[in-house]
Order: C-alpha cells, then sequence, then structure tokens
C-alpha cells in the first residue's frame, strides 16, 4: 500500500501494509449486498422452488435429446447445476455459445478447438 502520493514522489506503507493489494473490490461488496437484500425480499424458498422448476425442466429437455447424456442424480437431489455429454462430440471442441464453459484453449465460440 502506499502511505502518500505527491509531484516529488511517493511514500509507501511500513510492513506489513505495504505488500497490501490495495483498494478492495468496493463495487462488487456493493453488488453482493443489494442481490443479498433483493433475495431476502424474494425469500429463500421462493428462490429454492424456482430452481427446481428451471433444473427439472432443464433436466427433462436434456433427457429427450438423443445422444446426449445426463450425469448425477435426478432432479429433486441436485442443485442448479446439469452436466451432461453429447455423444461424438468432445468436451473442449464444441463451444454451443458465448455462455457455454470455457477451457482453457480458447473462449467460447462456435468454431472447433485447435491445438
Amino acid at each position: 500500500m502506499i502511505k502518500t502520493v505527491r509531484l516529488e514522489g511517493t511514500t509507501y506503507h511500513d510492513l506489513p501494509w505495504k505488500f497490501e493489494a490495495g483498494t478492495q473490490a468496493i463495487a462488487e461488496v456493493i453488488g453482493l449486498g443489494a442481490a443479498v437484500d433483493y433475495l431476502s425480499e424474494l425469500g429463500m424458498d421462493a428462490v429454492r422452488s424456482h430452481e427446481r422448476e428451471l433444473t427439472e425442466y432443464a433436466y427433462e429437455a436434456l433427457s429427450e435429446i438423443e445422444g446426449l447424456t445426463v450425469y448425477g442424480p435426478p432432479p429433486s437431489r441436485r442443485a442448479g447445476v446439469i452436466s451432461f455429454s453429447v455423444e461424438g462430440i468432445h468436451p473442449t471442441t464444441w463451444r454451443p455459445s458465448p455462455t457455454a464453459t470455457r477451457s482453457a484453449c480458447a473462449p467460447a465460440t462456435t468454431a472447433p478447438c485447435r491445438s
């Protein structure tokens, strides 16, 4: 951390504060607080109920796709995450959308990954 900044120079803080990361993520903390307030207003029971409905819908829709395998427990015993694979498609070579899982190979695109 820096103690003072002037046109003539900078004064660094004493140890151990000298090595602090700097300004905290203030915007993120404020955003988290707003999210907590919003979810509290909705009620976590309502949020969980909606999550279960969405998970059940997605699980059933994905289960109907030929060549697609859904992994994990049934919707009644899972959180709002669904893992699946598509027969004949390696997970690091196909990017269905920008919101898809990304790998170190390339950003999410519809183009295949080239190593």
